[in-house]
């Protein structure tokens, strides 16, 4: 597999302190909250908490794609006999692809 192209993650999202703007969000780099990957701009009209979670969304698509390529290398049937994965790199693919759901989903953040 080749090298992603894009900023690699994680990604966070950050609201907007700016007087007036509490409705909009930055997706930065969560090493570097300075590097803006993104902004979403919102009047508030609509649902907030529908726009959070598309922004929380759009913040894991790092943690997504690596979870979903790890699962993708291992292949579907991994427990096939004389398959080439440990149980262990199954597991850890796994539980990567969990938790970055679960960042998708905004569970625990």
């Amino acid at each position: 597999m080749s090298k992603p192209r894009w900023i690699a993650g994680p990604y966070r999202v950050d609201p907007d302190h700016r007087p007036g703007m509490a409705y909009n969000r930055h997706i930065v780099l969560d090493r570097d909250p300075d590097q803006r990957i993104a902004f979403m701009a919102h009047n508030g009209e609509k649902n907030d908490e529908e726009f959070k979670a598309t922004a929380t969304l759009i913040a894991a698509a790092p943690e997504l794609f690596t979870a979903l390529a790890a699962l993708i290398k291992i292949g579907p049937r991994p427990w096939i006999e004389g398959a080439v994965v440990t149980w262990e790199a199954w597991d850890a693919a796994y539980r990567a692809a969990e938790t970055a759901l679960a960042k998708a989903r905004g569970d625990g953040l």
